[in-house]
């Protein structure tokens, strides 16, 4: 019998889920629809990964507790891709934002 992989809940909070319409809304304006939903499902699958090894994110230096991945479609280091910041509450984790590369995103998320 396989070991079965163990999952933290996944919450996305209010500024999260608005950065996802967001996105996708972009995204299917520039590249339509199927592209859009396709890269919105990268950036969940990133998550979902993230719930099974929540380690793997980078912590945030100026916020205790708080974590971020960055997520590109291209493994290219001149591509964009977005940033997701969640911290970890008992067996949830909770994503809290979706911030583009280009973005300052270090300082909007320290603004909020």
């Amino acid at each position: 019998m396989g070991k079965e992989e163990q999952r933290l809940e996944i919450v996305v909070g209010d500024r999260a889920a608005r950065d996802f319409r967001g996105i996708w809304e972009w995204n299917s304006s520039q590249y339509g629809i199927r592209r859009a939903d396709a890269y919105v499902d990268l950036l969940y699958s990133a998550i979902v990964q993230l719930s099974i090894n929540p380690k793997s994110g980078r912590s945030l230096s100026k916020r205790n507790g708080f974590r971020f991945v960055i997520v590109k479609k291209s493994r290219a280091k001149a591509s964009f891709g977005h940033v997701i910041i969640f911290r970890i509450e008992s067996n949830r984790l909770e994503v809290l934002h979706v911030f583009h590369t280009a973005q300052d995103w270090r300082t909007k998320f320290e603004e909020d």
